[in-house]
């Protein structure tokens, strides 16, 4: 077996908050398949994230503004990812699509 290409889920439409967070779980699996990346849009107001650690307002993570792509490349990458307002009460919305392989014989 091969991955030939990627067959993209639906996209998602999720709000950041003043909470730490990750992507929903329930995307993990499709038709028993994993995920193997996802991309992200950032839109209305800036994010702070990170990978493998709990991002913060204060200053912790990587910030993307609205308009930027967030590209995750791995199950692992996806699973560790985790997102906050970068501003106290400021929602940004978080344009969300998984992607899953298409395994060939």
């Amino acid at each position: 077996m091969s991955i030939q290409s990627l067959n993209p889920g639906s996209t998602q439409k999720l709000t950041s908050s003043d909470t730490a967070v990750g992507l929903p779980s329930d995307t993990f699996v499709s038709e028993g398949k994993p995920i193997c990346g996802c991309i992200i849009l950032v839109e209305i107001a800036p994010i702070r994230c990170g990978l493998n650690v709990t991002p913060t307002q204060a200053g912790l993570g990587m910030k993307f503004e609205p308009g930027w792509t967030i590209v995750l490349q791995s199950n692992e990458e996806v699973k560790a990812f985790q997102y906050i307002s970068a501003e106290t009460g400021v929602a940004a919305t978080l344009q969300y699509t998984p992607q899953y392989p298409i395994v060939r014989d």
